[in-house]
């Protein structure tokens, strides 16, 4: 049996590991998962009990202490992290170490595996964030990795133009979508119900979180994104609030004195599951999370992207840019409600999704689980004809 340990920091990474692992066969793998940061927090819903109620064991539990979210602290818990996975990896047998995305907990877990040698294999690696410092990070990851399966063709090419040689890097598509198929939703009543939600309103979807690389301006954009959305008095403004990241804490304070200020917002800690309702029940997301730029496609949802966070990735056609300035948010928000914009992404396809999801997914491990160790951890680097 192919022992495979799996790392998931929070509920974003677990709704892209639920359908990995449920397509992939329990006879033949054995998972080992180590839950760890958001899922034990409060604040974040104490997610580490969705990966029990989809049926799964959580093999190893690293509770750390939040403290501040700043670069000094992050930095503290990189070199505590590496130690805790350090002691999980020593005198394991591994046959490969599954991590997923750009999290600095991502970074010092794949840190203390090269010194094992455990086989790396690294989802949604190839993107582009460029206002964000797990942009560095993810780029890391790659070249401490093994094997690559992607999100899309785009970001094959780029592994490759980090040195990669091809064989380690499969298309696969987003898992996050095919997760989808697994996901149970509210009804429309049930949903604005449970919510707090005027039934006759509609809801605009706000999910923020800091730009990393300019997060000394994060005070600043916050209050510019607050000063478009109270134009829209006549909706429901539903906030979800921010990961652990750079002056997180600075928008979750700002986001829940908007709260109690204006009696339209409302300010939502943890979503859950509830999150594919939000998007199925919102007229548009507003904001800066990669759900607008990767699952938002798949409900003809239109999504305002602010500023540089997601700068980089593709995007699709409902996705709308813009920057930091209130007038053009306005703008943006008026726009994608057109009947214009909403005929234009009618017929809109998913560039991320891919219908053979699972049997790619059982074929590239099958095929994995050949392939002898030595081969795996010894890479080359291809240069590139310039």
């Amino acid at each position: 049996m192919i022992k495979l340990f799996v790392l998931s920091i929070g509920r974003v990474d677990w709704n892209i590991w639920r359908p990995i692992l449920k397509t992939l066969n329990k006879k033949k793998y054995k998972f080992n998962i180590i839950a760890t940061a958001m899922h034990f927090e409060k604040k974040y819903g104490i997610s580490y009990k969705l990966i029990l109620s989809d049926g799964f064991k959580i093999n190893h539990k690293i509770k750390f202490n939040f403290r501040e979210s700043n670069p000094k602290d992050i930095n503290y818990q990189i070199s505590k992290y590496v130690e805790y996975f350090t002691n999980i990896f020593k005198n394991k047998n591994i046959d490969f170490l599954l991590v997923i995305g750009d999290r600095f907990e991502t970074l010092a877990a794949t840190v203390a595996a090269t010194s094992f040698k455990i086989p790396i294999i690294h989802f949604h690696g190839g993107e582009i964030t460029e206002g964000s410092l797990d942009n560095q990070y993810r780029n890391a990851i790659t070249k401490l990795s093994h094997i690559h399966l992607v999100s899309n063709s785009v970001y094959k090419k780029r592994i490759i133009q980090l040195g990669e040689e091809k064989w380690r890097v499969k298309l696969l598509g987003a898992p996050a979508l095919h997760n989808l198929n697994f996901t149970n939703t509210l009804d429309k009543k049930n949903f604005f119900k449970k919510y707090s939600l005027n039934l006759y309103k509609e809801i605009f979807l706000v999910n923020f979180n800091s730009e990393s690389i300019n997060f000394e301006k994060t005070i600043d954009q916050i209050k510019v994104l607050f000063k478009a959305l109270v134009i829209f008095k006549n909706k429901n403004i539903l906030v979800t609030d921010t990961n652990f990241d750079n002056h997180s804490n600075v928008i979750s304070k700002y986001i829940n004195n908007m709260k109690e200020k204006f009696n339209f917002i409302k300010v939502v800690k943890y979503l859950g599951e509830d999150y594919v309702s939000a998007m199925r029940y919102s007229k548009v997301m507003i904001g800066n999370s990669s759900s607008g730029v990767i699952e938002a496609a798949s409900f003809k949802l239109p999504v305002i992207n602010i500023g540089l966070r997601q700068k980089g990735r593709m995007m699709p056609k409902n996705v709308i840019n813009t920057s930091f300035d209130k007038m053009k948010i306005i703008k943006s928000i008026k726009y994608s409600q057109s009947k214009e914009f909403l005929k234009k992404i009618k017929n809109l396809k998913n560039p991320y999704e891919n219908k053979n999801f699972s049997n790619n997914l059982k074929k590239i491990f099958s095929d994995l689980s050949i392939i002898k160790k030595n081969k795996l951890i010894a890479k080359k680097f291809i240069d590139l004809k310039i």
